[in-house]
């Protein structure tokens, strides 16, 4: 793992680039397709992501925790505490890793992804 200017890499075994998490105070802005995905209101994101991934005829996701997240993008849209509001941390992932990307259980995206953000 390392960590530059608001964004975390994660490394395989390989030592490939295997993961990116952006944090949603500091991190960059991320767009999909001109959808920003740092920084959001989860709820808000959500339901525009949904309808992106439907759009263009991919499956979404759900973690556990109900995060969304689609295999065929590697992304799942996690959040981060920001005083008394959770604000949107998209983690991305390698095709390698992108089976159950929205399963904190069997996924590969790493287990300090799944933690609580501040």
């Amino acid at each position: 793992m390392a960590e530059f200017d608001g964004v975390t890499a994660y490394y395989g075994d390989s030592e490939q680039l295997m993961c990116v998490a952006v944090d949603a105070h500091h991190g960059p802005q991320v767009t999909l397709e001109g959808l920003p995905l740092v920084g959001r209101v989860p709820s808000e994101l959500g339901d525009l992501f949904v309808r992106y991934a439907e759009s263009r005829g991919v499956q979404v996701q759900y973690s556990q925790e109900g995060y969304v997240g689609a295999e065929a993008f590697g992304f799942v849209m996690r959040t981060q505490q920001a005083d008394d509001a959770l604000l949107t941390r998209p983690v991305f992932v390698a095709r390698e890793w992108a089976d159950s990307v929205a399963d904190a259980q069997l996924g590969f995206v790493p287990q300090a992804e799944w933690m609580v953000r501040r």
